[in-house]
């Protein structure tokens, strides 16, 4: 606006309004050094550029607008150019003289010699003097061309330069309007919109100055509501603490309790291993000697009604080790302590064992006794032979002790399921006395027996073969299960998984060639001792057969003393007696310096059927267990093991 009107006024408001700007950024300097670091290097440039380049275009504009003004003879207060004004004026030339002086050249004399200088000197010859010739004055006169032709051409020449300056004036003073008019519209322009900020930062703060007023209010009702429920969350804190705290006692006194019965229980399992260890021992003890002096008697010629009563007190003792044994394996399965063999054998062969041998009982009751196996000779699954005879076993005596008229069926099939995997199926038929439907569900139970009412009789033993015919198909992942109706017989099935393997090597000596060994036994000596007399006349009564060398003590610390008096082949010795026990000889014996004598095979006689005794009697040194009530071929079995 300065540059368009030339008013001072507009140069010290913009000189005012750079002063601001200056005092702005100074103030934003002050208060927030970062914004001022990233600011300040920019935005000072710019200014300082904004001063150069305004200067510069002030003194252009001033130099450019003094030189129209000039030439249109219009002053700096705004002068209204008048049309009758002439710029230029038109003159007459006149005569133009030029006056120039020639001066002469001046003659440059040749140089003597030296010597010939000072002669000339001496004889005063003037002939080196400058010319001294006066110069001449030579008169130009021009005259000007003043025709008519020349004159009007000037004048035409005088005027276009007249015309195009006062065009130029008039087109400038006319941007200087529009310019100037362009920059009130900015100024308004620019104006506006600094106003409509100026109402729109106070509607902004009046908008935020409510918000801040509903914030406030919102905040005091939620730091109230915050207070409410910390009051009710305090209260339920206590509640719960206490709930904690009162859960935690009740927790406490029924750990106690739960460690208390825990304990009772332990003490209970261990009072009831022990119970059933002594009841073996105990029973098995007597039995060892029933059996085993019942087989010598049978051996002997003696009368039929001598041998029949002999009969009789083998099978009654037979009949109570089974009982015992019955008892224990139930124990065992019980309290998971069985453990169940992977050997390789063929179900063909352990179910016609057991058939044959189950033949016997169902001849003596003339009653019809079946077999019908679709099971291969050639064909052998891995698994426990034992368990397998102890289950189908179980089920035939059973059947063959209700079927009073009739018969009993066998049924066994064998089938490959996937690949290595197959699947044994046993169905035990008989045409007995039948179970009632209400009693189809128990008689798996232990100790469980069925009452009949129509003949009078009940199930005669423990109650414990099913039960156990129950878990031992179930411990090897099997199934079991039971068919039957009142009067016509019942259906014994059970299912049993295996995996097919090939033949075994069999290492077993047949009884034939087992009685053909026993010459090397002629000679040989035994170390015997046990505290029981009976057991020790039956194994000296065995040993006498075969003509073997034997002594006999009553406990370890005799044994102890015969062994480091005496040579023997091998040692048969009690687990429990007095003085000195089975395993503290066993450990003295293993414990000696003598090489020859510490390696002595000794075999240990014990009632303990229990799979941890058995470990811990191997533990102490002993070769092998021979456990009672044992039979002849059975002693004799484990003695060539280890005298040949």
């Amino acid at each position: 606006m300065y540059m368009v009107s030339r008013q001072r006024t507009y140069y010290n408001q913009f000189e005012k309004e750079i002063k601001e700007i200056s005092f702005i950024m100074d103030t934003i300097k002050q208060k927030n050094q970062s914004e001022y670091a990233f600011l300040s290097k920019d935005f000072n440039g710019l200014i300082k550029q904004k001063q150069i380049r305004t200067n510069q275009f002030i003194k252009l504009k001033s130099l450019c607008d003094s030189l129209i003004n000039f030439t249109a003879k219009v002053n700096q207060e705004g002068e209204k150019y008048h049309p009758e004004t002439k710029l230029f004026t038109m003159r007459q030339f006149k005569n133009i003289t030029r006056i120039d002086t020639i001066k002469p050249r001046i003659t440059t004399l040749q140089k003597k010699r030296f010597l010939k200088r000072v002669l000339a000197a001496i004889n005063g010859d003037g002939s080196n003097k400058a010319d001294t010739t006066k110069p001449t004055l030579v008169k130009t006169t021009i005259l000007a061309d003043t025709s008519s032709l020349n004159v009007a051409y000037n004048k035409l020449q005088l005027n276009a330069i007249n015309d195009y300056y006062l065009r130029l004036y008039l087109v400038n003073n006319k941007l200087k309007n529009k310019e100037k008019q362009l920059l009130d519209v900015n100024h308004q322009l620019i104006s506006t919109i600094v106003n409509e900020l100026k109402k729109y930062k106070a509607i902004e703060k009046k908008y935020y100055a409510s918000l801040q007023q509903i914030s406030d209010k919102t905040t005091l009702g939620a730091v109230e509501n915050l207070d409410k429920f910390t009051k009710v969350l305090l209260a339920l804190a206590t509640g719960l603490l206490v709930f904690v705290f009162y859960m935690i006692y009740h927790f406490y006194k029924n750990e106690k309790a739960l460690i208390a019965n825990s304990n009772k229980t332990a003490s209970y399992a261990l009072s009831k291993s022990r119970f059933l260890a002594n009841m073996s021992h105990e029973i098995r003890t007597p039995l060892n000697s029933i059996i085993g002096f019942s087989e010598q008697l049978i051996q002997i010629d003696l009368k039929t009604e001598e041998k029949e009563q002999v009969v009789a007190i083998r099978n009654s003792s037979i009949m109570l080790l089974e009982v015992v044994n019955d008892i224990l394996d139930f124990s065992k399965y019980e309290t998971g302590k069985v453990v169940l063999e992977e050997v390789s054998f063929s179900p063909y062969t352990a179910i016609r064992d057991v058939f044959d041998s189950m033949s016997i009982q169902a001849a003596k009751k003339k009653i019809g006794f079946h077999l019908k196996m679709s099971v291969n000779k050639d064909t052998y699954i891995l698994g426990d032979p034992l368990r397998l005879k102890q289950v189908v076993m179980n089920l035939l005596s059973n059947a063959i002790k209700f079927t009073l008229n009739g018969g009993v069926t066998l049924q066994a099939e064998l089938t490959l399921t996937n690949g290595t995997q197959a699947k044994l199926k046993v169905n035990i038929i008989d045409t007995g006395l039948g179970i009632k439907q209400i009693d189809q569900g128990i008689i798996f139970d232990e100790f469980a027996q069925v009452y009949y009412a129509s003949t009078k009789e009940r199930q005669q033993g423990t109650g414990l073969g099913l039960a156990i015919c129950k878990k031992i198909v179930e411990f090897q992942g099997g199934t079991i299960g039971v068919m039957s109706t009142e009067g016509e017989g019942s259906v014994f099935s059970f299912e049993l998984p295996y995996q097919t393997s090939e033949k075994p090597i069999s290492f077993d000596t047949p009884i034939s060639v087992l009685h053909q060994e026993t010459t090397v036994l002629i000679g040989k000596r035994i170390l015997l001792a046990d505290d029981n007399m009976l057991n020790i006349l039956l194994a000296s009564t065995i040993l006498k057969k075969y003509n073997i060398f034997y002594d006999a003590v009553y406990n370890g610390e005799e044994a102890y003393e015969l062994f480091l008096e005496k040579e023997y082949d091998l040692i048969l010795t009690d687990i429990q007696m007095p003085k000195m026990g089975g395993i503290e000889l066993t450990q003295k014996i293993r414990n000696e310096s003598n090489v020859t004598k510490r390696s002595i095979p000794i075999l240990g006689i014990t009632a303990n059927v229990l799979q941890e005794d058995r470990q811990k009697y191997l533990a102490s040194g002993m070769n092998e267990l021979v456990l009672k009530p044992f039979m002849e071929h059975e002693l004799l079995e484990k003695i060539l093991k280890y005298i040949r």
